[in-house]
């Protein structure tokens, strides 16, 4: 059982290493193209009222105001990858990502690395690995989890939509885990783990 975790866990990392390998070429394109975008924004104003006082009737009179408003995209907040200079290292497949690891799951054979010593921020890879090892041990999706102040992430204050309190089922959590990056759910199923 915890060799076929084990595989899965080796699958999880070789697809997440492909993965960013080749959408890090589209993000740093789009990046790159980012420009200052103008909007128009329009008001509504409702002038006077004029009523006429021997036919009573009543005249609406209504304008358009509009506003230009100038939008600037804000500078990009460089990845742990940049800050470390690891974007400057060359590879044979010219990838824009500054790592990328794929290993052949049977032979555990290395087949292509790019910066493989590289201390980074594991972030939705921990998710991920959390999601394998929950779907792995079998434990009963429809069990109720409530969250808990351990829950709350105090060391980097990040935010999330979930109070405490919040009480879901453990497939639930799952799914705000996996599909909303959601830290709490992550955190709270790694709590209730066996």
């Amino acid at each position: 059982m915890s060799n076929q975790i084990f595989n899965q866990a080796f699958k999880v990392i070789g697809f997440l290493a492909l993965f960013t390998a080749l959408a890090g070429s589209g993000a740093n394109a789009a990046a790159e193209k980012r420009t200052a975008v103008k909007k128009q924004q329009v008001t509504k104003t409702s002038s006077a009222k004029k009523v006429a006082s021997s036919r009573k009737s009543v005249r609406f009179v209504s304008g358009v105001k509009r506003k230009s408003v100038i939008r600037v995209s804000a500078p990009l907040k460089p990845s742990y990858g940049q800050i470390a200079g690891l974007h400057g290292a060359h590879d044979a497949l010219d990838l824009k990502s500054s790592v990328a690891l794929v290993i052949d799951q049977d032979t555990r054979e290395v087949l292509f690395s790019k910066n493989q010593n590289a201390v980074l921020p594991i972030a939705s890879l921990t998710k991920l690995m959390t999601g394998v090892i929950i779907s792995g041990a079998k434990l009963p999706m429809d069990e109720i989890i409530t969250l808990t102040q351990d829950d709350v992430d105090t060391e980097k204050g990040s935010s999330s939509r979930l109070r405490v309190g919040t009480s879901l089922t453990r497939g639930e959590m799952l799914h705000l885990a996996l599909m909303s990056s959601e830290n709490r759910a992550a955190h709270a199923l790694g709590r209730t783990y066996p």
